[in-house]
């Protein structure tokens, strides 16, 4: 499918730039997204719907706004404008700029796909589809493990960026693959390009959203905390939304700090779909510390190796975990620790394959 015209929902910052590299860059098409409130008006975002239709959540995802507006909740405004004369408008993004429509603007294109990210979306973009674009193909694209929730009735075509799930019905047009990151940036570099940082401070980073406030990562943020007193002569960061030490914007700057620890600290309990966090640890070749637990059957499981590629936590007490990140941030250990975990990033991940494999799907597209 050569530059295809493709409609698709915004809510994860990774993700949607994901969604770019695959219809723009590499298919050569167009990615427009939702912008205005009268998609949540007439029922066809629902975004908002977790937090009661909550005004602010509403106002900072589709609200129409120039640079300046910050919205009221110090949350980060997703909409300012750049141009808004090309029948849609371009919106300042953080790593690569969006083009999004109205509602009414998007009756005046003509879209080939329509893609929904999020799972409350399918109904109502396949609702959508059926009233404005008859002619496009609906897209669930699942980025995790919630495929026990899609209603395979209505489902025709699914990409998966999660664990492969036997239970998909053989009538499903299917493609199970990694979201694409841009991997100039998250790259391997030799940790002792940095022994200045290494000899002042020896970082060990989160960068898990809210994991210094939601009751979900209680018992791992105390571990966290506890570590660090345990550990004076290293430096422990949280960084993300509603985090300790704040957000990091922009894939340059988490690859840079990435690069510039010596170990992550990645306790997300529940797991990932395909978190581009823990894919981009792996990526920078930077071993992070987990509980294994946390991602059996989940799409990085096999990249998890305990003393291989990352350093495992389950059932240790502080002390035993204080013990192993000294053993394995010895220089020699650390960096063949260093090098597996790119290694092994590059064994089972392969983006272009994968596009190979993503073409096969869209020809199929029922």
């Amino acid at each position: 499918m050569n530059k295809p015209i493709v409609f698709a929902d915004f809510h994860h910052d990774s993700l949607y730039y994901s969604l770019q590299l695959l219809w723009e860059n590499r298919l050569g098409g167009t990615l427009l997204r939702p912008i205005g409130t009268d998609w949540q008006e007439r029922a066809f975002w629902r975004i908002a719907e977790v937090y009661n239709n909550d005004p602010g959540t509403i106002l900072q995802y589709l609200g129409i706004r120039d640079e300046v507006y910050y919205p009221p909740d110090d949350t980060r405004p997703l909409n300012a404008i750049i141009e808004s004369d090309k029948g849609h408008y371009l919106i300042k993004g953080i790593v690569n700029n969006h083009k999004a429509v109205t509602l009414e603007q998007f009756k005046n294109i003509k879209f080939d796909i329509i893609v929904t990210s999020y799972l409350p979306h399918y109904e109502t973009f396949t609702k959508l589809r059926d009233m404005y674009q008859p002619q496009a193909r609906v897209v669930c694209q699942a980025g995790n493990n919630w495929l026990h929730a899609v209603d395979w009735g209505i489902t025709k075509n699914l990409m998966a960026s999660c664990a492969p799930d036997p239970s998909v019905p053989d009538s499903v047009n299917k493609v199970f693959y990694h979201q694409e990151f841009p991997l100039d940036i998250y790259r391997y570099e030799d940790p002792d390009r940095y022994p200045a940082v290494r000899r002042i401070f020896s970082y060990i980073r989160s960068f898990v959203n809210t994991f210094d406030s939601s009751d979900l990562f209680k018992e791992d943020f105390e571990l966290f905390s506890k570590l660090e007193k345990l550990m004076p002569n290293y430096h422990f960061e949280s960084h993300g939304a509603s985090c300790r030490d704040g957000v990091v914007l922009g894939d340059h700057k988490i690859a840079k700090l990435m690069r510039e620890s010596l170990f992550g600290f990645h306790l997300k309990r529940g797991g990932d779909g395909f978190g581009h966090i823990i894919f981009n640890w792996f990526a920078c070749g930077r071993p992070p510390i987990v509980k294994m637990e946390y991602y059996k059957n989940q799409l990085a499981s096999n990249l998890m190796i305990d003393g291989v590629t990352c350093i495992a936590i389950d059932g240790l007490t502080p002390e035993e975990i204080k013990n192993k990140i000294i053993k394995y941030g010895e220089p020699n250990i650390y960096r063949e620790l260093c090098e597996n975990a790119r290694k092994t990033f590059d064994k089972l991940v392969n983006f272009d394959k994968e596009f190979e494999e993503i073409k096969l799907f869209l020809d199929r597209l029922q």
